[in-house]
């Protein structure tokens, strides 16, 4: 295999992957309600812990008034919590609620389902040479993460 068609290969999963997996998120998230940046935020909150609401700004590349006026709509809802830091009373910091922690669970739980669909459909083999190829393409995305375009 050339280095030109490996390219191609992964280039091929990854649109096809983001593709069927976006579909799949973006139809939960509107099912539960949820905008696509709504989601993020559940998202990130899940796998990272409470953040200050001035974090989503960079993340979601929203203004610090549109970021407060998104976390208080969401903590009207009831997905997330805004207090304040204990450590610096002009800090807000957002947590997940319950609720919000169960929609971000039922999601990670759909995208779950498919691929275990994709996982039955695979032999011994192929699940094994799979697993070592998708573990090896995490250390190199991790590692070269910061040398993207």
């Amino acid at each position: 295999m050339t280095d030109q068609s490996c390219s191609k290969s992964l280039l091929n999963w990854t649109t096809t992957f983001l593709r069927i997996s976006m579909h799949n998120v973006s139809r939960a998230a509107r099912s539960s309600g949820l905008s696509m940046l709504q989601l993020n935020v559940l998202m990130h909150l899940y796998y990272n812990g409470e953040h200050e609401i001035m974090d989503f700004t960079d993340m979601l590349q929203i203004s610090p008034a549109g970021a407060s006026q998104m976390v208080e709509r969401m903590v009207q809802i009831g997905w997330v919590t805004r207090d304040v830091s204990p450590v610096d009373h002009r800090v807000r910091l957002v947590n997940l609620t319950p609720v919000g922690r169960e929609i971000v669970e039922n999601i990670i739980s759909k995208l779950e389902e498919w691929l275990q669909v994709l996982n039955d459909h695979m032999t011994a083999e192929e699940r094994q040479e799979t697993q070592h190829v998708l573990n090896r393409l995490t250390e190199l995305a991790t590692v070269t993460e910061h040398n993207t375009v």
